[in-house]
């Protein structure tokens, strides 16, 4: 059996997500054009570490290359588990190891200065109070860029304060419902006028996207709200044009990162959707003065 084939079979028996699905697709397919090699019989260890070289050779950060030989392994095990493929390559030492991994934060100081550059003059992202609203979004809900680009005006309850965050847009396939505060709550109102507005206001917004970039900007499509690789676009121009790396994820890193100074894990585990505290605690990035202070402590100590 070939790897298109495999990737078929796989897709058949799983119940994966499209952008989950995609991946696969796109892991195979840059497996077969680095290494010329469709059958999934022909994949050794040997051909595994001359594929690490190649990539490597591209100056592919080694998370990535992690991400790749992870995501090839889960289908050639599934082979070696559902199929007639008995040759499961050795991967032991073919993944990377990471360490010193910087915190995925950003200071709310580049926040504030992100914000003013999108409202500013300068600004090259059009229309300006529309990406505002994008970046707000993501730092006062904390959600992921999948489940931004899949909210609808029926998850949003203004008059509640909450936003419903559904199976199909979240990563583990649950659904939940998440409060927002205030200053969020008066910028989707905001945006919901300006959609009104462009729309009309007898029009029914139940099913339609919330974040309707082509509603206001003629480059864009409208009725098809933010694609995913729109959102990520848009924050690699926006941290090349600022030279800030701020990103969708690192929002979600910095929401929870800031509200885990209440110390009410398990609140924040039920915000982030996560299935364990475990996970919610990889988000919490430790601020180097709040580790000073709990030091300084020492120096109450009579030694």
């Amino acid at each position: 059996m070939n790897i298109n084939q495999l990737v078929d079979k796989f897709f058949k028996e799983k119940d994966l997500k499209p952008a989950t699905k995609q991946h696969y697709k796109y892991v195979a397919k840059l497996f077969v054009q680095d290494m010329q090699i469709t059958e999934i019989e022909d994949v050794t260890r040997e051909v595994l570490l001359e594929w690490r070289g190649k990539v490597q050779c591209r100056n592919t950060q080694k998370s990535t290359w992690n991400n790749y030989l992870r995501h090839l392994l889960v289908l050639l095990r599934f082979a070696a588990d559902y199929m007639e493929f008995e040759k499961l390559p050795n991967s032991t030492g073919l993944f990377y190891k990471i360490r010193n991994v910087r915190p995925k934060t950003i200071s709310t100081q580049d926040i504030q200065n992100i914000l003013q550059y999108l409202g500013g003059n300068q600004s090259s992202f059009q229309p300006e109070w529309f990406w505002i609203s994008v970046v707000k979004t993501l730092f006062y809900s904390g959600i992921r860029r999948q489940q931004l680009a899949g909210l609808t005006w029926k998850d949003i309850s203004v008059e509640e304060g909450t936003i419903d965050l559904n199976a199909k847009t979240s990563k583990n396939g649950n659904s939940w419902v998440i409060p927002i505060p205030g200053s969020l709550i008066c910028e989707l109102e905001q945006l919901k006028n300006r959609t009104l507005d462009v729309l009309g206001e007898d029009i029914e917004l139940y099913d339609r996207p919330v974040f309707d970039i082509g509603l206001f900007n003629s480059r864009y499509e409208p009725n098809l709200g933010l694609s995913i690789d729109s959102i990520s676009g848009f924050f690699k121009r926006l941290s090349n044009k600022t030279s800030i790396r701020i990103s969708a994820h690192r929002l979600r890193h910095t929401f929870a990162t800031e509200l885990s100074k209440a110390g009410r894990y398990k609140e924040l585990q039920n915000l982030l959707g996560h299935s364990s505290v475990s996970m919610t605690m990889k988000y919490i990035h430790p601020n180097v003065n709040r580790i000073r202070s709990l030091v300084d402590t020492l120096d109450d100590l009579e030694l």
